[in-house]
């Protein structure tokens, strides 16, 4: 069976990548590139992948005999590292979010079109093992119609501020005792704008895209030298008519966690949030009336193959690098393609937008062909 060559660009998240696929049968990593030694040499012998090829160049990385590129380098990057793949036709997997502009987003999108080769976007979120037990809840209809969701991604990252040229990271104070450590991409970024790990899961359950955002920010108050606000909320409405509220925070004393919640004419599910140990739902006519019944999360989980809990994230990173192998192997379109990434991606540069404006509501473009044709080429509404 043939192997899909991987090369890897980022040496940090995209560890997670090397890993995966060089677990995986249908693939193998021939390629790893950064443009740190130092911090390419430390993680090529962490790997300890025989015949391993390091490259300090990601042109020369493009042009080896490599299949497909993971760009999992630093994330204002993302939208021209993989254009740059693409035009040297290799297919592309990304990191999160696709980019912070619109601007790189179109072109991405433009660019995928012209290649005709497959891109996808690493949304692990949506691969969580529950959600695969929720899709088919909410197709089955067991929610009734789901009207209103909501998720959470609180990290605080403030130690990932700076980085030194072996690639250790240091927050802002700890940058003071170290000169060399310079101002990572991180700091000064808006946290709405890391929406995918909310909104995708979210986004994929409902079958949705959303068309506007009104969003707020606190301001930078916990690490105001970093300038970055310490957490953003946004209001979208979808296509369809339904209502999402997205908070994202990264700059803030808090423990951190990954939430969501999704409510409907007939039921709700939260998962858990706090010291809360297992998701709770509800169902009109099922159990004790207006009380919630807590579920363990072995219920959510039995539709996930075992051999995904070999990979990282609970599970769910095995569906994105399955998922994409196929989509390669088979010529098949990949489970979140390029316009399913700017449902995701979009929103939250669009809730930048609104937050700078006070709040105002913002509408969020559809990149699909047939809808760009309607205002024309590089006029974004």
């Amino acid at each position: 069976m043939r192997k899909v060559r991987v090369g890897v660009v980022g040496a940090g998240r995209g560890l997670t990548f090397v890993r995966g696929y060089s677990l995986h049968p249908s693939s193998e990593v021939v390629a790893l590139c950064d443009k740190d030694r130092p911090r390419l040499e430390s993680a090529a012998r962490d790997m300890k992948i025989e015949g391993l090829k390091l490259y300090t160049s990601y042109e020369d990385m493009l042009g080896s005999d490599i299949d497909m590129v993971v760009v999992a380098s630093d994330g204002p990057l993302h939208a021209t590292h993989s254009c740059m793949a693409l035009e040297a036709g290799k297919h592309v997997q990304s990191e999160v979010p696709a980019d912070y502009t619109m601007e790189g987003c179109l072109r991405l999108v433009e660019t995928v079109e012209r290649t005709g080769l497959k891109y996808m976007m690493s949304e692990n979120s949506q691969y969580l093992p529950y959600m695969v037990t929720l899709k088919e809840w909410i197709t089955g209809g067991r929610f009734g119609e789901v009207v209103y969701a909501e998720a959470e991604y609180v990290h605080d990252v403030r130690d990932l501020y700076y980085r030194d040229n072996v690639g250790k990271y240091y927050s802002y104070q700890e940058a003071k005792r170290h000169p060399e450590a310079k101002r990572a991409w991180r700091s000064g970024i808006h946290p709405i704008q890391y929406i995918t790990h909310s909104l995708g899961p979210i986004l994929w359950l409902l079958d949705d895209r959303c068309v506007t955002v009104n969003c707020l920010s606190t301001g930078s108050h916990t690490s105001p030298e970093d300038g970055n606000p310490d957490a953003e909320v946004a209001i979208l409405k979808t296509e369809r008519g339904k209502v999402i509220k997205i908070l994202i925070a990264h700059t803030i004393a808090h423990p951190g966690n990954s939430w969501y919640t999704l409510m409907g004419t007939k039921g709700s599910v939260e998962t858990p949030r706090g010291s809360a140990k297992n998701p709770v739902v509800y169902f009109e006519g099922e159990g004790e009336q207006h009380k919630w019944r807590e579920l363990e999360w072995d219920k959510f989980n039995a539709k996930v193959p075992e051999e995904a809990f070999k990979w990282g994230h609970g599970g769910s990173d095995w569906f994105l690098f399955d998922g994409f192998l196929r989509a390669i192997l088979d010529d098949t379109d990949p489970p979140i393609d390029v316009y399913r990434t700017t449902d995701y991606t979009v929103p939250g540069i669009c809730a930048v937008r609104s937050a700078l404006q006070g709040g105002s509501s913002v509408v969020v473009p559809d990149l699909r062909p047939e809808v760009r044709k309607k205002w024309g080429r590089f006029v974004i509404p």
